[in-house]
């Protein structure tokens, strides 16, 4: 299998990363990852865009090499030396310099690596999600809560606790006790008509599906609200679904927290789910 690092290809099983790297000291970095179907990047443009933001927010030099026309250069590269048609592909942007917390220069380097996945276009979950609420730990609301950076302790324990509790995906609050995300995903809920989703003010990941979900209603007239909300309104919602750049969406059939139980159906979003991607 091959990667590109800082623009050349090179085999994955080569040592490539210094010790001192400030993704690996620090999580100086973002990452992005992305879903390619019959050789086809879905959403490409959002993706870029996101990156462009975390560069932004973390005073990183974007490299031009990551542009779009550039990025589809080497991703094609990549891909057809991995001689793959169906993917995950992920791009790992960090600060390239020295020095400890303050670094010595803001400029980037990249890894963009691939891997193989069995389907060719976005799935259906038809059991549907049973999920639960991880509230051992908040995520604090500041200026880099919207972004994917590689720091995710938070997302890590929140993983360990959903294996421990056999459980597919977790609830995240903020520290304002909201409504905030997923481990892995964006979170929607559907309550008489009208499909709800936590707005950027809750410290969410600004997710590429996210917005390819809010732009699709509002062209549709769908209606959408981005809002700050609790965890009870969940418990009230009669749908909710999960979204994300890899996996489109995937109903949830339950959230289960302590004694609280709460059943859910799947008519309007699976709708959505068609007109989305069928």
């Amino acid at each position: 299998m091959q990667l590109i690092y800082n623009g050349n290809l090179i085999d994955a099983s080569t040592p490539y990363l210094l010790h001192k790297n400030r993704s690996f000291r620090y999580g100086d970095g973002i990452f992005e990852s992305m879903v390619m179907f019959h050789s086809e990047i879905s959403l490409l443009p959002f993706h870029i865009q996101r990156m462009q933001l975390g560069a932004q927010v973390l005073e990183l030099e974007y490299p031009d090499a990551l542009s779009l026309e550039n990025l589809k250069i080497q991703l094609a590269q990549l891909i057809e030396a991995n001689q793959l048609s169906n993917a995950r592909i992920r791009v790992f942007l960090f600060r390239d310099g020295d020095g400890f917390y303050a670094p010595q220069n803001n400029n980037a380097g990249y890894i963009i690596e691939t891997e193989s996945i069995s389907n060719y276009q976005y799935e259906w979950n038809v059991e549907g999600l049973e999920i639960g609420i991880y509230d051992a730990i908040q995520k604090p609301v500041n200026l880099l809560s919207n972004i994917k950076s590689c720091n995710a302790l938070l997302y890590v324990k929140a993983a360990l606790y959903k294996n421990k509790e056999a459980l597919d995906e977790c609830v995240i609050l903020n520290s304002h006790e909201e409504i905030c995300e997923s481990i892995s995903s964006n979170i929607f809920w559907i309550k008489d008509g009208i499909i709800y989703t936590p707005s950027a003010k809750t410290g969410c990941i600004l997710g590429v599906m996210r917005l390819h979900i809010l732009n699709h209603l509002k062209a549709n007239h769908i209606p959408i609200e981005e809002c700050e909300a609790t965890i009870e309104e969940i418990w009230k919602a009669e749908e909710v679904f999960l979204s994300g750049a890899t996996k489109g969406i995937h109903w949830v059939k339950s959230l289960t927290h302590g004694t609280q139980h709460q059943e859910f159906i799947s008519v309007q979003s699976s709708k959505l789910f068609q007109s989305l991607f069928r």
